[in-house]
C-alpha cells in the first residue's frame, strides 16, 4: 500500500472515529437530558401528591360513620376510625383510616437540654397534636405485642417489661 493511500485512509479512519466519538457524546447527552426532564416531572408530581395529601389530612376529621353523601368523606360517628398500634421497643402510634395520617411521638431530641426556644415549641406542639391522637375515642382495638420499652428522658413513659 503507498504511503499516500495510507495517510488518506488513516485521515478517512480519524474522521470516522470522530463521527463516531461526536455521536456518542450527542447520545449521551440527549439521554441526560431525557433523565433531568423524567426527575423534574417525577418531583413535581411528588409535590403535588404531598400537597393533595396534605390538603386532605388537614380536612379530614378521622371519624367512623357516613350516612348520607355530605358525611360519606367526614364521618359522623362518636368514634374514630384509627388504628392505635404498639411497636414492640414500646411506641404507641395511631393512624387514620380515612385519610392515611399517622401520629407517633415526637422526637426526644427537640426537648433535650440545648435545644433551641424553636425545637422546644415544636416538640411541645407534636407532643399536644400526639396526646390529642391517642386519646381519641374508638372501638377500634389496640393492635401490637410490646416487648420492651426505651425511654431515654421521654416525659409520660415508663418502664415495661
Amino acid at each position: 500500500m503507498p504511503n499516500d493511500e495510507r495517510k488518506t485512509v488513516m485521515a478517512e479512519l480519524e474522521e470516522l472515529n470522530l463521527i463516531e466519538a461526536r455521536f456518542r457524546v450527542g447520545h449521551l447527552q440527549s439521554a441526560q437530558a431525557i433523565r433531568k426532564v423524567r426527575q423534574a416531572s417525577v418531583e413535581r408530581s411528588l409535590r403535588a401528591e404531598m400537597q393533595r395529601e396534605t390538603y386532605t389530612q388537614a380536612n379530614c376529621r378521622h371519624k367512623k360513620g357516613g350516612k348520607g353523601v355530605e358525611m360519606m368523606f367526614q364521618g359522623n360517628d362518636s368514634n374514630y376510625a384509627v388504628i392505635k398500634h404498639i411497636y414492640p421497643h414500646g411506641v404507641l402510634c395511631v393512624y387514620c383510616q380515612r385519610c392515611g395520617k399517622e401520629w407517633k411521638p415526637p422526637d426526644a431530641r427537640l426537648n433535650r437540654r440545648g435545644a433551641s426556644v424553636e425545637d422546644r415549641r415544636e416538640y411541645a406542639r407534636l407532643y399536644k397534636e400526639y396526646q390529642e391522637a391517642v386519646n381519641f375515642p374508638t372501638d377500634n382495638e389496640t393492635s401490637g405485642s410490646q416487648l420492651f420499652m426505651v425511654t431515654r428522658g421521654e416525659p409520660g413513659t415508663s418502664e415495661a417489661a
